[in-house]
């Protein structure tokens, strides 16, 4: 069972062709999955793989950090040095910003997507002139 698990995770290939590589019938996984202390076991394996994946990302991106400053190092070529000052200031990803535009209107539905920062921008009666005298 375990093995029809782990190759479900591992290459998303159908259920069917994962009990047949595994050894067992479609019907007897299918069966199989509904109890709960597979269903654990399932969680488990896809815990265990994410955290295999995250490991793997960070190994191989300080290996191209390497390798940028290999080629930054040893290289005459301009281009090629201006890539690697660029690839290795590049600043991580971080969450993007969205900007909603009320236009007047009713107010309707929005939706912000998670993670995401909104920006309201309101119109103020102040005509911009900076004078507050007259208030």
């Amino acid at each position: 069972m375990r093995k029809a698990l782990e190759l479900k995770v591992e290459t998303a290939k159908p259920w069917a062709d994962c009990a047949r590589e595994a050894g067992m019938s479609e019907a007897g996984i299918h069966k199989a999955r509904k109890q709960p202390h597979v269903q654990a076991l399932f969680d488990d394996i896809k815990a265990q793989y994410v955290q295999r994946i995250e490991t793997m990302k960070k190994v191989h991106e300080a290996r191209a950090l390497e390798v940028a400053r290999e080629l930054l190092d040893q290289t005459d070529n301009k281009q090629v040095r201006a890539r690697m000052v660029e690839f290795l200031r590049r600043e991580p990803a971080g969450p993007a910003v969205a900007v909603q535009i009320n236009n007047g209107g009713a107010g309707g539905y929005e939706f912000v997507r998670p993670g995401s920062r909104v920006v309201e921008i309101s119109v103020s009666s102040d005509d911009g002139s900076g004078d507050h005298e007259g208030e």
